[in-house]
């Protein structure tokens, strides 16, 4: 009778020390596996995520363009054609606030390492299809993450790509021509290396993200 039960007792044994430390292991690899896979998705996402709000900057100075949205800027006076955002007389010294539709809209996309991490909206005030300095009317980060930059884009002039929507329908140009039919930035991210492109059809004014 003691025999049978010593049996049974050997049968319900637990693990042992060396079963264990496999168990472990097997666990610690599949869990840094998987964490892995979580934090490069992750990264994706991140990237996905900047390249749309890239594009959806884009379209918004577009439609600014064909909203004909009017902003306050300098007339006359040696402040002609600078922004005065509150429609006040005296932000423009000798000349008149007044609010109008400026001759185009804009988006300043640089690669510069400086800068390469926002874009400018802007009003073309002076109608020379580039950005000037004093012409921009926000910033915003191309991504809601601090991995994320502008890697290049194209057509380049000064490490930058200006953008312009002239109205009423509007016609599209890049750096101040119409001779590109597609202008391309391409965002990166800092940890993985992997990047996506965002392409701008000039005829068309489509945004699309590869």
């Amino acid at each position: 009778m003691k025999d049978v039960s010593r049996k049974a007792n050997n049968n319900r044994r637990g693990f042992t020390l060396v079963e264990m430390l496999i168990s472990l292991s097997i666990f610690a690899v599949v869990t840094a596996f998987a964490m892995a896979n979580f934090k490069a998705g992750q990264q994706g996402d991140e990237l996905r995520l900047s390249a749309r709000i890239t594009a959806s900057l884009i379209q918004r100075a577009r439609t600014q363009t064909v909203s004909g949205y009017a902003i306050y800027y300098c007339h006359g006076g040696a402040l002609a054609g600078q922004l005065c955002p509150t429609g006040n007389d005296a932000e423009c010294g000798d000349g008149v606030c007044q609010r109008d539709i400026p001759p185009a809209y804009g988006i300043n996309i640089s690669a510069a390492v400086e800068e390469n991490r926002e874009v400018r909206i802007f009003a073309d005030i002076n109608g020379n299809e580039k950005y000037d300095v004093g012409e921009a009317l926000r910033s915003d980060s191309v991504s809601p993450g601090p991995f994320v930059f502008i890697n290049s884009v194209a057509p380049v002039q000064l490490n930058a790509l200006d953008i312009i929507f002239t109205p009423p329908k509007p016609i599209t140009s890049f750096n101040g021509s119409i001779v590109d039919g597609l202008a391309t930035i391409i965002l990166q991210h800092a940890n993985t290396g992997r990047q996506t492109t965002i392409t701008v059809n000039r005829i068309s004014g489509l945004v699309s993200i590869d």
